[in-house]
């Protein structure tokens, strides 16, 4: 097994890449939308024209217009989530809450410019 994984090549599954917050408030329905109209398309035979062809298109442009605004406010939603964690239950500690995020977050750099703290080191 490990000779295969060394040897052949393999691709990432994009299904496990990574959680894409915001996915079952603002993706879900219209990927469903999508699917089923999508099939009446398929049932119908592959229409250009018409009423089914139009709603199919138009359901796969929504849907594909979620996926990029769910991945363009990526952040938001999730800055959004903490808050409203954070304020319905009085329970969690907030700054453990932002340590976890700021520990977890690697988009964040500890180098700017060359520097990495206040003293004017470089690295």
């Amino acid at each position: 097994m490990h000779a295969g994984e060394s040897c052949i090549p393999q691709t990432f599954n994009k299904r496990s890449d990574r959680v894409v917050p915001g996915w079952t408030d603002y993706v879900a329905t219209a990927r469903f939308k999508s699917i089923f109209w999508h099939k009446i398309w398929e049932d119908c035979g592959h229409p250009n024209c018409g009423i089914v062809a139009d709603t199919m298109r138009r359901t796969r442009a929504a849907y594909h217009y979620a996926i990029i605004s769910v991945r363009k406010n990526e952040a938001a939603i999730v800055k959004q989530r903490f808050a409203n964690s954070v304020l319905c239950n009085r329970t969690r500690n907030l700054w453990n809450e932002v340590h976890h995020m700021k520990c977890t977050d690697k988009s964040v750099s500890s180098i700017v410019d060359g520097f990495t703290d206040c003293s004017m080191q470089t690295v």
